[in-house]
C-alpha cells in the first residue's frame, strides 16, 4: 500500500501569517500558500494478484462501469444513470458502501455518482471521478488498471485515488478499506472468470 500524508506546515510556515513589514499583496500571496499546503490531496494506490486469470480476462470485468457491485462485496447497490457502460462520459450511481454518510439524516445511506473519464483498451485501465456525494470526498478521481503479473501467469489489479483530506477520516483508513476492498475483489473477479471458462455461469 502506497500513501502521501499532507504537509504538516512548520513554525516558520505559521509565522509567514504573522504580521510583517511585507506589503499587503505579499502577505496575502504567503498566507494563500500556506492554505494550499494546509489541503494538500490524499493519494493512496493499493493492489491486489489474480493467479488463474490473464488481463485480457480480467479487463472486461474491470471496465464494466455500472455492475462494481457484483464484484465489491462492500457495496450493496451501482447502477447506470447516464450514457453507455464503459464509455466515456458515463456515470454510476453507488449506493451502501462501508465509508459513512456525512449526512446527518438519522440512518442516511451512503452514495456517490461517479463518471467514467478515460478509458484505455490498449493498457487497460480507466479513470473516473466523483461528481456527487454524502460522503465527504471532495475532488476526488480515481484509476484502476489491470497490469502483467511477472511472479505468476496470472495478473495484478492496480487501484489509485486522489481525494482532498476526508473530515472523520485518516488517510491510512482510507488505504485500508482500499486494500481489503479490492482483495475481495480480484476473489470474486477470479470466480467469476473460472466460471466462465468452465461454462458454470
Amino acid at each position: 500500500m502506497n500513501l502521501r500524508l499532507p504537509h504538516k506546515p512548520s513554525s516558520q510556515d505559521l509565522f509567514c501569517c504573522t504580521p510583517s513589514p511585507l506589503t499587503t499583496h505579499q502577505s496575502l500571496l504567503v498566507c494563500t500558500k500556506m492554505e494550499h499546503e494546509l489541503h494538500e490531496r490524499w493519494e493512496g494506490k493499493v493492489s491486489a494478484k489474480l493467479r488463474n486469470a490473464t488481463k485480457e480476462q480480467a479487463w472486461p470485468l474491470v471496465k464494466d462501469f455500472f455492475n462494481l457491485h457484483k464484484r465489491f462485496p462492500t457495496l450493496a447497490t451501482c447502477y447506470g444513470i447516464h450514457g453507455s457502460n464503459g464509455e466515456p462520459g458515463c456515470i454510476r450511481y453507488c449506493a451502501g458502501s462501508s465509508i459513512p454518510s456525512k449526512s446527518n439524516a438519522s440512518g442516511s445511506v451512503s452514495w456517490s455518482k461517479e463518471r467514467l473519464v478515460v478509458v484505455d483498451d490498449v493498457d487497460f485501465s480507466l479513470k473516473y471521478e466523483m461528481v456527487d456525494g454524502n460522503i465527504g470526498f471532495r475532488s476526488y478521481e480515481s484509476t484502476m488498471k489491470v497490469l502483467s503479473d511477472d511472479d505468476s501467469d496470472g495478473c495484478m489489479l492496480e487501484w489509485s485515488f486522489a481525494v482532498d483530506p476526508v473530515e472523520g477520516l485518516l488517510l491510512q483508513d482510507l488505504v485500508t478499506k482500499y486494500h481489503v476492498g479490492l482483495q475481495l475483489m480480484a476473489h470474486k473477479m477470479e470466480d467469476e472468470i473460472q466460471g466462465l471458462v468452465t461454462g458454470i455461469m
